[in-house]
């Protein structure tokens, strides 16, 4: 996790009554922060967050200052992680500052450690990314994208100290979880990116007498500007140590707001509508569903829903897909890429909060 001082030892853990939304800094405040804790559109968020948070281990005592500041980003991923694990049914030993996370299910011990791309990384010169046209985004895809997620996860995989020679996770797979926080809807189509540099592989399709065909393309490296990277994470170097990459496309304050309209939390006539894209099951489907909802107590959206893990082929320790059932699972056989997709998967997703102010 970012803008942390992690050791191996045993941390003195804040378990129980951790107020995150009292102001304990005044001018270093997060704009994220002071939007989620005054804005009436969030209050179903703020509403679960402080019921979820009587939960949550602060495993490195500053959680509720980098919420507040330069980590509200990283500690709401963190936060996200833990509802979904716990969604789950893993228990999390939060034991020591490093890893974030260790799990525990049908006597599986996995260590799993969260990061972020923040706000201050590479981005394009000119426009956000929802503004880039179906050509930019491609070339972004093949390049811009991949050397954003290739800096933070090279980092993780070369740390002086790595995960995997801690006593207490020797032995066991290794998570890396990552959440593109750089542009307002970065997750949104992040993850084409990610595949490419993870795997090391770009895709184009045709259709021949009604057949798609897909066709891989060998990627050696990525360029951006005076940056130059090499691709295929998995093929790095020390990599095998990394079982699998998790990472969501709405891994955000607005999953917040929607889980905790869901369970209730409402203000005066203030309303969220969700839309997005959805996993399509026909045959030779080259185009996502369309979803378009309003949330409420009937809607029925996971923890789990929008979470993608890419499974490592020549990880050390591989990770069953039946210990994450409810999420996508990518695996690389041969030059293709093979994906295990639950029914009516959230492939990428906005929120609308609907008010007086809107």
């Amino acid at each position: 996790m970012q803008n942390k001082d992690k050791s191996q030892n045993s941390p003195q853990k804040n378990t129980k009554g951790i107020d995150v939304f009292t102001p304990i800094v005044t001018k270093t405040m997060n704009p994220g922060f002071v939007y989620l804790n005054e804005t009436p559109f969030f209050f179903p968020a703020k509403s679960i967050i402080k019921e979820l948070i009587s939960e949550f281990t602060d495993v490195d005592n500053n959680f509720v200052e980098q919420f507040q500041t330069t980590g509200f980003d990283s500690r709401i991923w963190e936060l996200y992680l833990h509802c979904y694990l716990k969604e789950e049914y893993f228990i999390l030993e939060r034991d020591h500052n490093a890893p974030d996370f260790v799990i525990n299910k049908n006597k599986q011990r996995i260590a799993l450690e969260a990061c972020t791309i923040g706000r201050n990384a590479i981005k394009h010169p000119n426009k956000k990314i929802l503004e880039l046209s179906p050509e930019e985004m491609l070339e972004a895809n093949r390049n811009l994208i991949p050397i954003r997620f290739g800096s933070t996860l090279y980092s993780k995989l070369n740390k002086e100290k790595p995960y995997w020679e801690l006593l207490h996770t020797k032995g066991i797979p290794l998570i890396f979880a990552i959440a593109d926080f750089h542009d307002e809807y970065s997750m949104c189509v992040s993850s084409t990116g990610l595949a490419i540099y993870l795997y090391g592989y770009a895709y184009t399709d045709s259709f021949v007498n009604g057949q798609q065909i897909i066709i891989p393309e060998k990627i050696k490296e990525h360029r951006f500007e005076n940056k130059v990277i090499p691709s295929g994470f998995f093929f790095q170097p020390k990599s095998e140590h990394v079982s699998a990459v998790l990472t969501s496309s709405c891994g955000t304050i607005s999953k917040f707001n929607r889980m905790g309209r869901q369970c209730g939390y409402k203000k005066n006539n203030y309303k969220i509508l969700h839309t997005g894209t959805k996993y399509n099951p026909r045959p030779n489907a080259s185009m996502a569903d369309f979803f378009s909802y309003e949330v409420n107590e009937t809607s029925r959206e996971t923890w789990a829903d929008g979470l993608s893990l890419y499974h490592n082929p020549n990880a050390l320790y591989p990770i069953s897909e039946t210990l994450f059932p409810n999420i996508v699972h990518h695996y690389l056989e041969n030059t293709y890429i093979r994906s295990v997709i639950p029914p009516s998967n959230i492939m990428s997703s906005m929120t609308l909060n609907l008010g007086p102010e809107s």
